[in-house]
C-alpha cells in the first residue's frame, strides 16, 4: 500500500489537507483505485497517518482474511519511525504518552488507533524518499501517484467524503467514481 498525506499549513499551525492510498495487487495495468479525504484544520502528520489508518481499516474490510497483512510504503519519517523505531512508540506509552522533555504526545489518538489496528491486521512500513526522488523508481512512481492524488483531493475540497479516484496511467488523469459520507472518531 502506498500512502501520502499533505497540508497547506505545515508545522504546528493547522491547514486544509488530505490523503491518499492506494493498493498494487498486481492487476494495475492501464488503471489504478486510489482512496482519499480532503480534511479541514488538520496538519501534515495527521494527514500521512491518516492515510496509512484509513488504508489499514479499507484492508480489513475489504479482505477475506482474517487477518490481512500489508507493507505501508510511506514517505513520512514522523509516521515510520514513530510506529517502528523503539524510542518512541514503546517509550512513549511506558511514559503515559509524554516526550522525553515531559510535553505530551502529538497525535496520541492516532498513535492509538495504529496500535489498536495492529492487533488486527499485520503491517509493516517502508519508508521512502518523497516527491519522486526515491532511488526505487517503482516507489518513487507510485508515491507520485498518491502525492498527485492529495493534490487532487485539495482542489476539490469535498470536505466529509472519502472519494475513491480512477487514475489512468496513460492519460494521467483522475476521475471521482464513488463519493462517501465519513463519520470521523478522531
Amino acid at each position: 500500500m502506498y500512502t501520502d498525506g499533505g497540508c497547506y499549513n505545515n508545522g504546528d499551525r493547522k491547514g486544509n489537507g488530505s490523503y491518499a492510498f492506494l493498493f498494487l495487487d498486481g492487476n494495475n495495468k492501464d488503471k489504478v483505485i486510489v482512496i482519499g479525504e480532503y480534511l479541514q484544520n488538520t496538519t501534515n502528520n495527521r494527514t500521512e497517518m491518516l492515510a496509512a489508518i484509513e488504508g489499514i481499516k479499507y484492508l480489513q474490510d475489504k479482505s477475506n482474511d482474517e487477518h490481512p497483512t500489508v507493507n505501508i510504503v510511506s514517505d513520512s519519517g514522523y509516521l515510520v519511525k514513530g510506529y517502528t523505531h523503539p524510542a518512541y512508540l514503546d517509550k512513549w506509552i511506558a511514559s503515559g504518552w509524554r516526550t522525553s522533555n515531559n510535553k505530551p504526545v502529538s497525535n496520541q489518538d492516532l498513535w492509538e488507533e495504529l496500535q489498536r489496528l495492529s492487533w488486527h491486521v499485520g503491517f509493516t512500513f517502508t519508508h521512502i524518499r518523497g516527491h519522486n526522488k526515491d532511488e526505487d523508481p517503482q516507489h518513487a512512481y507510485w508515491n507520485d501517484i498518491v502525492d498527485k492524488a492529495c493534490s487532487y483531493l485539495l482542489q476539490l475540497q469535498s470536505l466529509g467524503f472519502r472519494l475513491t479516484l480512477e487514475y489512468d496511467l496513460n492519460t494521467k488523469e483522475f476521475t471521482v467514481i464513488e463519493s462517501k459520507l465519513v463519520e470521523r472518531r478522531y
